[in-house]
């Protein structure tokens, strides 16, 4: 069955709503995929960032505009990754896209749709879409739709996609040869190797710290890397030194320091020498130390975190 995409009454935040707000963000990433070439050889004018920022232009309210400023307020507003590269967002209700350029020209694009709670009668809940909603959404797509599921119990709670444009990507492997955009994962877990990829990936704005907010939350990233190290996926870690993510870098500096120091294993002069250039990079990274946020340089952010990092992964628990 397919799900009509014909917008009716604005029944805010109810399911039908949510269930059209999915399927209009199908259309929006179609539209903008269809405008761009992600082949090596895309023409000049098909792999400009302004392709996608006059898109997502059209479909913005005064409501998205009001997001992205608190978002840049709370979160920082650190354009540049390092290595030629920057970041960019646009918020379209619930539909994230975010773009990341190498020099003058896309890099990787990336989109992000959650769905909410929902309203109904006077009753709010957390609003799981049918798998008939889901079968709409991937008939209508053209392109292969991810559907996001919750870890603890399978529910789906979104979708995502995200794609590199190979004539840009090829451009920053030539530039800086030894970055690892795509990681080796020789691992029958599906999570982790998307999380791995997740944390590896330069569309991804990390944090850098060790307890982020009142509750002092892990950031994104750094249980990524406390699991890596409780199932000694060291060559993971070696990779992930090698991350277009400055702060993917810095963490996997501070994993292979925790192996070293706990006496796991013993880093060749390779790597050795890598974390040295990696912990002295001046690339502006965001950083969370508790209720604090500051931009540090990689240098800085290293030299702060010293003490806190000698006993990064104590705390964190795994069942086997």
């Amino acid at each position: 069955m397919l799900i009509s995409t014909q917008i009716l009454t604005q029944d805010y935040n109810t399911p039908n709503q949510q269930n059209r707000a999915a399927l209009r963000s199908i259309s929006i990433i179609n539209e903008i995929l269809s405008a761009i070439d992600t082949t090596s050889d895309a023409q000049f004018e098909k792999k400009q960032p302004g392709i996608v920022d006059s898109i997502c232009g059209r479909y913005k309210t005064i409501r998205d505009y009001e997001e992205e400023k608190v978002s840049k307020r709370i979160s920082g507003n650190i354009e540049d990754l390092g290595n030629e590269l920057r970041y960019y967002s646009h918020f379209l209700e619930d539909l994230e896209v975010r773009y990341v350029t190498y020099k003058i020209f896309l890099f990787k694009i990336s989109f992000n749709f959650r769905f909410r709670y929902a309203t109904l009668n006077g009753k709010t809940f957390e609003y799981i879409p049918s798998d008939e909603l889901l079968d709409s959404l991937i008939q209508q797509a053209r392109f292969p739709v991810n559907i996001n599921f919750r870890k603890y119990d399978k529910k789906p709670f979104g979708l995502s996609y995200s794609v590199y444009l190979n004539s840009a990507k090829e451009q920053l492997l030539k530039y800086k040869k030894d970055l690892i955009v795509d990681i080796e994962i020789n691992e029958s877990d599906d999570d982790l190797k998307r999380e791995v990829d997740n944390t590896n990936d330069p569309a991804n704005n990390l944090e850098y710290g060790f307890g982020c907010g009142v509750g002092g939350s892990a950031p994104k990233g750094l249980g990524v890397f406390a699991e890596l190290v409780h199932y000694k996926k060291i060559n993971i870690i070696e990779q992930l030194l090698y991350s277009p993510n400055p702060v993917t870098r810095l963490m996997a500096v501070d994993a292979i320091e925790y192996y070293t120091n706990n006496n796991f294993y013993s880093p060749t002069n390779k790597i050795l020498d890598k974390m040295k250039e990696v912990t002295n990079e001046t690339i502006i990274i965001r950083t969370c130390w508790g209720c604090f946020f500051e931009n540090l340089t990689m240098k800085e952010a290293n030299v702060k975190a010293v003490e806190s990092k000698k006993h990064l992964y104590d705390n964190f628990i795994f069942l086997k």
